[in-house]
């Protein structure tokens, strides 16, 4: 590892000793999220969330210098019958190697229209990319 990455490493490791965030910060950060998520043009439908069978919440910040990363967490909610369930606690992470330099934080929503879905993204199967 280079210079550089060594100090992003040592800039984030601080972070990393914070501690994860309470229920109570996570569920605060899931509100404020779905609320913006609701001001966008695109946002989910009625009918949508009608027929989700989850969905997940999730707050992720991301940064390299050739090395990077992303990690952060939230919510996911299950649908029990034609109510959610009580909600539960997700982490995120990943890493990359390449030419990058940056960072960035964003918040995402994510509807699961089938229950296969939801427990392949809580069992770690699902991967989303884009680019």
């Amino acid at each position: 590892m280079d210079r550089l990455g060594w100090l992003l490493f040592a800039c984030l490791l601080p972070l990393a000793a914070c501690g994860a965030p309470t229920m109570e910060e996570r569920l605060t950060q899931a509100r404020l999220s779905l609320a913006q998520v609701n001001t966008l043009k695109d946002h989910p439908t009625p009918e949508q969330m009608t027929a989700a069978k989850g969905v997940a919440l999730q707050s992720i910040v991301q940064g390299g210098v050739g090395i990077g990363g992303e990690g952060g967490g939230g919510v996911e909610l299950q649908r029990n019958g034609t109510t959610w369930g009580c909600p539960f606690a997700v982490d995120v992470g990943a890493g990359t190697i390449g030419l990058q330099l940056g960072g960035q934080g964003k918040d995402v929503l994510l509807l699961f229209n089938s229950e296969d879905a939801m427990l392949d993204f809580l069992e770690g199967g699902l991967q989303l990319h884009a680019l």
